[in-house]
């Protein structure tokens, strides 16, 4: 006989897993598992058991909003092509790092009023792209001017999330279900 794995719940509610392993050494053993008590789970009763934060409204609400954060960062931080005054363009690096790097470089500059003769800015594939002082400007202006819609974009997806988490005219199957279909 083959067996397979199987998820059972007990009289108490209780969660069992057994392989298809332990169902044969069972048998072969003469021991009485499953318990004629049990009942095969649903996949319902495994999710909520085995993933119960994703179906509490807290749960939901945190695993989305560490989904929208996840999808602003995959969007805000990637890469910008960006075209010189000189007319070379690349792509650039616009994680966090580097726009604190570009915006401490190009403060100092600016201080100063130039960059040095022959500067250069490293492109994400590490080439040296020649560089002016308004280009290093441009290039931080360009991170910031796509940043900032997909940054109000991400509130406004938060903003639904909690309000939707405090609304007490829903239940907590209606939160659920409402936060899971937030989407960026």
């Amino acid at each position: 006989m083959t067996y397979q794995d199987t998820y059972y719940v007990d009289t108490n509610g209780e969660l069992h897993f057994l392989s298809a392993e332990d169902h044969a050494n069972a048998v072969a053993q003469g021991w009485p598992l499953p318990d004629p008590s049990w009942t095969v789970a649903t996949q319902a009763q495994v999710d909520t058991i085995t993933q119960p934060e994703q179906y509490t409204v807290a749960g939901a609400a945190s695993a989305k909003l560490a989904e929208l954060d996840a999808a602003f960062a995959s969007q805000g931080y990637a890469d910008i092509s960006f075209t010189t005054a000189g007319g070379d363009t690349a792509n650039f690096q616009a994680d966090e790092a580097s726009q604190a790097y570009i915006l401490k470089t190009s403060g100092s500059y600016n201080r100063r009023g130039s960059v040095p003769s022959g500067f250069t800015w490293t492109a994400a594939d590490n080439s040296h792209v020649p560089f002016t002082l308004d280009d290093l400007n441009g290039l931080y202006d360009a991170i910031l001017d796509r940043g900032e819609p997909l940054f109000q974009q991400l509130q406004a997806r938060k903003d639904s999330v909690r309000s939707i988490e405090a609304d007490t005219s829903l239940t907590d199957g209606e939160k659920i279900t409402q936060i899971q279909a937030v989407t960026w």
